[in-house]
C-alpha cells in the first residue's frame, strides 16, 4: 500500500502552528487521569478490596473498572475519547483505523498489543 494514499486522521490534518490550547486542554484531563484512575482505583478501593476479599479482589475491582468504564460508553463520550489515543489503532495492520463505536474491542487490542 502507498503511504501516501492512507487517510490521514482528522486531527492529524490540522495547519502547522502554535497549537497550545490542545496541550493546555489536555493538562487537566492528565491529571484527573492520574488522581482518578491510580489513586483510587489502585490507591484507594483496591488495598481495601484486597483486605476484605484477599486475592479475588483484583477480579473485583476489574468488575467495576468495567462497570465505571462502561458507564461511559452508555453516554457516548469514550468513543470520542479513544479515537484520540493509541488504543483506536489495529495493531495487526497498523495502517488501518477500528471502528469508533467498537470500544471494547479496542481496549482488548490494547491489553494484548500494548499502547504505545
Amino acid at each position: 500500500m502507498d503511504p501516501s494514499s492512507r487517510p490521514a486522521p482528522d486531527f492529524l490534518q490540522l495547519t502547522p502552528g502554535w497549537h497550545a490550547w490542545v496541550f493546555v486542554a489536555w493538562i487537566p484531563l492528565f491529571i484527573s487521569n492520574i488522581l482518578g484512575e491510580e489513586l483510587c482505583w489502585r490507591g484507594y478501593v483496591l488495598p481495601r478490596q484486597e483486605a476484605a476479599l484477599g486475592r479475588p479482589a483484583w477480579l473485583s475491582n476489574g468488575i467495576m473498572w468495567c462497570l465505571f468504564h462502561w458507564s461511559f460508553r452508555l453516554v457516548g463520550d469514550a468513543d470520542v475519547a479513544a479515537d484520540r489515543t493509541a488504543a483506536t489503532v489495529d495493531r495487526s495492520t497498523a495502517t488501518e483505523h477500528v471502528n469508533r463505536d467498537d470500544h471494547s474491542r479496542n481496549i482488548q487490542r490494547c491489553w494484548f498489543y500494548g499502547c504505545h
